[in-house]
């Protein structure tokens, strides 16, 4: 399978897509960060505001109750396509803020920020050329080229849009070129919300039925080994026939060992009785032969 610089590099040169990421090839030992977030109008965000940035390690929200844990992860599942539901509010539009100080806003937005960074401590080139021409990320080096912004909106009359690096594009072009960067919206696991945390430590090791999810069927869906079920699947039923065959045979190949077996003492008779039947022969033979000879 191709790398995921490479993925990149195809998924940007596609026409469908306008050009709108770098085609630079990156280290392979960089790697994909978001380095901060603009959120406006979105949910309890009044206004403009500015989420981050982020420290290069960052991996999840904590704080207490109320503190906006949720919106910040709710900004997030917005930008990466969920619906209104999926975002606690009924339809997508109720996701612009409403307050007495702002009755009537119309539109809310979210833009995500990425980069591609090498962390310090396995950087090759550390005075090697860094993006400093925005968030900057400290202890790893910001590749040149390398940002780009997702981001969507949405207005009071449920109507959303979607850009990368502000030109308007589709959810099926954000998948493809966040999945060619290693973010796959399809099988989302990359963000788990609060109460999933408790959920999954509650998971059964594995699913009992065809369909429930167990522990084991969860890390798979996240390592991608689920997709080759179908195609094992196919190959047991195919092992399955084959031992079949094999037994098959073998039970064949027994029922002639029986049988040759149970042949043994008349293939033995017969034997000795064509040896005498030689040696008959032979006897007689000799004896014609001696009375010539007379």
């Amino acid at each position: 399978a191709p790398s995921t610089p490479t993925r990149a590099k195809a998924v940007a040169e596609d026409p469908s897509v306008f050009g709108i990421l770098p085609t630079a090839e990156f280290p392979a030992k960089s790697r994909l960060v978001i380095t901060h977030m603009s959120v406006e109008n979105f949910k309890s965000y009044a206004g403009a505001r500015i989420i981050g940035p982020f420290h290069k390690s960052f991996s999840a929200v904590v704080g207490p109750n109320g503190s906006g844990k949720s919106n910040v992860i709710d900004a997030l599942l917005f930008v990466f396509g969920k619906r209104g539901k999926k975002i606690r509010a009924d339809k997508i539009g109720g996701l612009v803020h409403s307050s007495d100080a702002f009755p009537d806003l119309q539109r809310c937005s979210v833009t995500v920020h990425f980069a591609q960074v090498i962390d310090a401590e396995v950087d090759e080139d550390p005075a090697g050329p860094a993006d400093t021409n925005g968030v900057e990320m400290p202890g790893s080096r910001v590749l040149p080229g390398s940002r780009f912004t997702v981001a969507r909106s949405a207005t009071k009359k449920n109507v959303s849009t979607y850009s990368v690096n502000g030109k308007s594009t589709t959810m099926a072009t954000v998948t493809s070129l966040l999945k060619a960067r290693g973010i796959d919206l399809d099988h989302n696991r990359f963000l788990i919300l609060q109460g999933e945390v408790e959920s999954i430590s509650l998971m059964k090791p594995k699913g009992i039925v065809p369909g429930e999810e167990g522990l084991l069927e969860y890390l798979e869906d996240i390592i991608g080994s689920n997709q080759h079920l179908p195609r094992i699947g196919e190959l047991q039923t195919e092992l399955e026939a084959a031992n079949n065959e094999r037994a098959t045979a073998m039970a064949r190949a027994r029922a002639v060992e029986r049988e040759l077996a149970s042949l043994a003492g008349a293939k033995r008779e017969a034997e000795a009785f064509l040896e005498k039947k030689r040696h008959a022969l032979e006897a007689r033979g000799e004896q014609g032969a001696s009375l010539r000879a007379r």
